[in-house]
């Protein structure tokens, strides 16, 4: 199995592009059912989304084929409760707001380095490193 870190790389400077602080991870992820359960603030989704992680916030945008398009959300790191589902070529997340009740579900391709990246640091909301 071979894994792109060149292109992980240039994916995550295209959502650094778009992010006022310093992010940890930045991966693309598709959202299996957009018109149920949108996040807070969140009126529908995509079918794909770029999720990004910093020390103090999680980032949703749109995306497009190889662009990050509007952002769709902002929350509190420390306030999002994330759950994982392995299946064989995914790992289903569901991403939890504390105050906000809905659930964001997404799908992370599990063969690319940054989607790896991106699920440590949602489920370790202390890590920093």
């Amino acid at each position: 199995m071979v894994l792109k870190p060149k292109r992980d790389g240039r994916d995550r400077d295209a959502v650094q592009a778009r992010v006022p602080e310093q992010l940890l991870a930045a991966a693309r992820c598709r959202v299996p059912d957009p018109t149920s359960g949108a996040a807070p603030g969140v009126d529908g989704l995509p079918s794909h989304v770029w999720v990004a992680v910093s020390r103090e916030h999680i980032y949703a945008f749109a995306a497009r084929l190889d662009s990050v398009g509007e952002l769709l959300g902002t929350w509190e790191r420390q306030e999002t409760v994330v759950q994982t589902t392995p299946t064989l070529t995914t790992t289903r997340l569901s991403l939890g707001f504390r105050a906000h009740g809905p659930r964001l579900k997404l799908e992370s391709g599990r063969l690319r380095i940054s989607n790896h990246r991106l699920v440590r640091y949602l489920l370790n909301p202390n890590r920093t490193t």
